[in-house]
């Protein structure tokens, strides 16, 4: 039986690129293309994984994934993770198109695309670093010892991927999508003894869960483009600006929505700051009165602090998953 994660997990990365694409001039557009094909791709191969694992009923586990842990003053990230009774499967998913060259002994990674080539760190030894830290935390929040092993996943079925200084003992860690059955086949039969019970693992799932720590954007990274960014209400259909004609949002293009605005809101929490006033988003959304933008910002039902005349509401649900634009 395979139980897989049920909270929703905002992708960041591609919410920010496609924010940036719709509300950036085209004199923008060529340098923003890259990022939000990169992004939707990375988006596309960790999903792609979820549908491998639908098909494996042979253990009962657990698949979560995009996970972020607190780790000393910092944080560590997690691709995905795979819970069982007898051992954590750690993933790191790899979306890389073109032409991948892995050399274990360079610990580099070098793709040629569009006759182009491009080095990228070692993705094993990210995944590798990943398993040390998830040992160590998990260690200090009190679990019984468990087997935590690493796997690269290269998501990209039509990209050719060559294997520089050939090594036998890097190969059990690499894999396509397709491989994830055997990959956990291999496993169980490697750690036959288990750790615990189902009821462990799923106290271990809701253990991680609790300690995720979501992330944030970096406004800095978007300080190049705050003065070109356009406000207001897009159409969900043609991108194009709205106006508010109660009780709807109304295009040219025949769209009426009545809550387009919440887009709007949240593209405001990627790109400019996690929390906004009335009136900021009155001069966002472009309304009439702080009326109409207090009404809107309370049907989302934001948390908020402040006075009735100094109130900030508090976006960070957004990025939760709590609140869906």
């Amino acid at each position: 039986m395979t139980k897989h994660i049920a909270r929703y997990v905002p992708p960041l990365r591609l919410h920010i690129a496609e924010a940036l694409h719709v509300r950036l001039p085209q004199e923008f557009q060529p340098e923003l293309k890259k990022s939000l094909l990169s992004a939707r791709a990375g988006v596309r191969g960790e999903r792609s994984i979820e549908y491998y694992l639908e098909d494996y009923t042979v253990n009962e586990h657990i698949y979560l994934r995009d996970v972020r842990l607190p780790y000393g003053t910092h944080h560590f990230q997690l691709d995905g993770l795979i819970l069982t009774t007898n051992f954590i499967l750690v993933t790191e998913v790899k979306q890389y198109a073109g032409t991948v060259t892995y050399d274990p002994d360079l610990q580099q990674i070098t793709r040629l695309y569009d006759n182009e080539l491009a080095t990228y760190e070692d993705p094993l030894q990210q995944v590798k670093r990943a398993v040390r830290k998830l040992t160590t935390w998990l260690n200090l929040h009190g679990f019984p010892p468990i087997h935590i092993e690493p796997c690269v996943i290269f998501s990209n079925n039509s990209t050719p991927i060559e294997l520089a200084n050939s090594r036998a003992s890097t190969l059990p860690y690499i894999c396509r999508p397709g491989g994830l059955h055997d990959r956990l086949h291999d496993l169980f039969a490697q750690h036959r003894n288990p750790w615990g019970t189902m009821a462990d693992v799923r106290a271990l799932y809701e253990h991680l869960v609790q300690h995720h720590v979501y992330e944030l954007p970096s406004y800095s990274d978007n300080t190049a483009y705050a003065p070109y960014i356009k406000s207001g209400v897009r159409c969900p259909a043609c991108k194009k600006l709205m106006s508010y004609s109660r009780p709807h949002w109304v295009c040219r293009c025949g769209r009426r929505d009545r809550s387009a605005y919440r887009q709007a809101l949240y593209d405001y929490a990627l790109l400019k700051q996690s929390t906004i006033s009335t009136r900021e988003f009155l001069e966002f959304a472009h309304l009439s009165s702080r009326y109409l933008s207090q009404l809107m910002l309370n049907e989302v039902n934001l948390p908020h602090l402040g006075d009735r005349y100094h109130r900030r509401y508090d976006l960070s649900p957004f990025f939760r998953g709590e609140i869906i634009p």
